[in-house]
């Protein structure tokens, strides 16, 4: 009996213990089971996308940050107005337009245009829909250099006062039905409105070129910008941080816009400079008068210097006034001062030997001229 009793007793500790080990099972069972079944949930699940202001591996130099720190200068800093400007563009804009070659002042004036990345030429091409390398002649930078002792730049207002720099000069031409419009970067002409200053010029450069190829110019809206360029991040005061005035960018526009109407490349190793006259003016040449119509292109001041740049920076390629070289060199009275006599640096004498054999030149009288190396792909 006792036996009997005991052997009951196993069988029901057997029984328990058998549920017990039943039931851890079937929980390790469960358990990985969710484990598992969470780690596939995870592994399937869609990454986010990101946000239209991110741009995976972004390293463009550009923000808040630096737009107000990186300067040398106080004059290069973005001021106010234009650091709520560019809190309002979206970064993968400012990311594509810097990845063209843009400087963050560049982008600023092109987003308050309006104007959608994919019709903004790309700078860093070696041929180029719109764009021409645009020539200055500004007070010599290192005038500005802390850096540099006093007697050293006595020095150089004494004799290298001035010099000659390169500019990408973009037009950029977008089809309106009426209204049309001409915006120039606010900086140029010292943001002077005026219909004889330099501004004024540019937009009738621009009517001009647009009725001389039969196109309404109520129907275009046309944007011209003399950019810093991404190159000069941090040295803006190079290119007189983007401050530019004088008519001797009248040829490079006039260029620029019919590269841009007609889709006609120019090569980034071209340069042009000269002042297109947009009302009839008298000259003398060897001594003859002569009448110089609309559209002439004529001589610049700073040739040296201009032609000296160019090569520095490889370009190899010089659109310049006929009226620039002997024996068609221009005298003409000065529209501000008509008593006084405006004589231009001949090409011939003041340009040395070893610049003149690496740069080909192109001399051209007027507008008509000008096309006409477009047209015949010189420029490309």
């Amino acid at each position: 009996m006792q036996k009997k009793k005991k052997k009951t007793i196993l069988l029901i500790v057997s029984g328990i213990i058998g549920i017990v080990g039943l039931v851890i099972v079937v929980f390790l069972i469960k358990n990985y089971s969710s484990q598992t079944n969470n780690k596939d949930k995870q592994n399937n699940r869609t990454p986010p996308i990101p946000t239209p202001h991110q741009e995976k591996h972004d390293d463009c130099p550009y923000n808040e940050k630096s737009l107000t720190t990186f300067s040398k200068h106080n004059y290069e800093r973005a001021s106010e107005e234009e650091l709520a400007q560019w809190r309002k563009i979206p970064h993968d804009y400012i990311v594509k337009l810097w990845k063209k070659g843009y400087h963050w002042y560049d982008i600023i004036q092109l987003w308050g245009w309006q104007i959608p990345e994919v019709e903004i030429p790309d700078l860093t091409a070696q041929k180029r829909i719109g764009v021409i390398n645009g020539l200055l002649y500004m007070p010599n930078p290192q005038i500005y250099d802390d850096n540099i002792t006093t007697e050293e730049k006595l020095k150089i207002t004494e004799t290298d006062h001035s010099v000659g720099r390169v500019q990408d000069l973009i037009v950029i031409v977008r089809r309106t039905t009426s209204n049309g419009k001409i915006n120039i970067h606010k900086r140029f002409g010292m943001g002077i409105e005026d219909e004889r200053g330099d501004r004024g010029q540019v937009r009738k450069i621009v009517n001009f070129a647009l009725q001389q190829e039969n196109i309404n110019p109520q129907q275009c809206e046309v944007s011209i910008l003399w950019t810093i360029g991404a190159q000069r991040f941090g040295n803006e005061w190079d290119v007189n941080i983007g401050n530019s005035r004088g008519g001797s960018g009248g040829s490079a526009i006039y260029l620029a816009l019919l590269s841009t109407l007609h889709q006609k490349p120019i090569s980034n190793k071209v340069a042009a400079t000269g002042v297109l006259i947009m009302s009839e003016q008298k000259g003398i040449v060897n001594g003859q008068k002569i009448v110089l119509a609309p559209g002439t292109n004529s001589p610049i001041t700073g040739l040296k210097e201009k032609t000296t740049a160019c090569v520095e920076k490889g370009i190899n390629h010089l659109v310049l006034s006929k009226y620039q070289t002997s024996p068609n060199l221009l005298i003409k009275k000065d529209e501000c001062n008509p008593s006084i006599n405006l004589t231009f640096e001949d090409y011939q004498t003041v340009i040395p030997p070893e610049i003149k054999e690496k740069m080909t030149t192109y001399w051209t009288e007027n507008a008509k001229e000008l096309r006409e190396l477009l047209f015949e792909g010189k420029l490309s």
